[in-house]
């Protein structure tokens, strides 16, 4: 964990971000976990897709009821806007908001009261596919002699859910072999003994 917080803003670096304005009337939920790493373009193929350096890495970051912070993958995905997104579709909201189940460690909060009949039926549509997988991280090493470069594939269990973004394009596969990280040089960056974090 002290590796994510040292090197996580450098290996996220050459994601791409927006806002997502919500103007469905439907409020943001998030959870006790409310950060979502997920990885629309290539979800359940099989091995870890969030880590901090994965190819088509999505990142969902719920700021109030109404914006979310989302940085992403540009080469995987197309925004039709690219710095602010509006969206008044329920749609996109509930598949956003269904996330916060699958990364919840125990409870899940919202604005009103009002809401509790929509967070059950929200609930009941993915509680099949939510499995209790115990500790959510899981650490993946391509180079186990040195500790930095394991960072990049530092990665949670796949979220077995698809969601379909009215605002979102998945780009086609122009490539045969998927990369194991997005950046050599963000990479390399990490691992040098000159690149020296800030300390909290």
């Amino acid at each position: 964990i002290g590796y994510e917080i040292l090197f996580g803003p450098l290996l996220i670096s050459d994601l791409d971000s927006c806002i997502i304005l919500n103007k469905s009337g439907t409020d943001f939920i998030f959870s006790d976990e409310p950060v979502i790493f997920y990885n629309r373009r290539f979800n359940n193929i099989g091995f870890g897709t969030t880590g901090l350096q994965s190819p088509g890495l999505q990142i969902f970051c719920p700021i109030t009821k109404n914006l979310m912070l989302l940085l992403y993958d540009a080469n995987f995905y197309h925004l039709y806007s690219r710095k602010i997104v509006k969206t008044d579709s329920t749609n996109d909201i509930d598949a956003i908001n269904k996330l916060q189940f699958f990364n919840a460690y125990e409870n899940i909060f919202f604005a009103n009261d009002t809401e509790i009949d929509y967070i059950k039926n929200l609930h009941s549509e993915v509680e099949f596919l939510i499995e209790n997988k115990g500790n959510k991280m899981e650490m993946i090493s391509v180079d186990r002699k040195c500790d930095n470069s394991r960072l990049f594939c530092f990665s949670t269990p796949g979220i077995n859910y698809n969601i379909d973004l009215s605002f979102m394009d998945i780009m086609p596969l122009t490539i045969n072999q998927l990369p194991r990280a997005r950046s050599k040089e963000i990479i390399k960056l990490s691992n040098e003994d000159s690149y020296k974090p800030a300390h909290f």
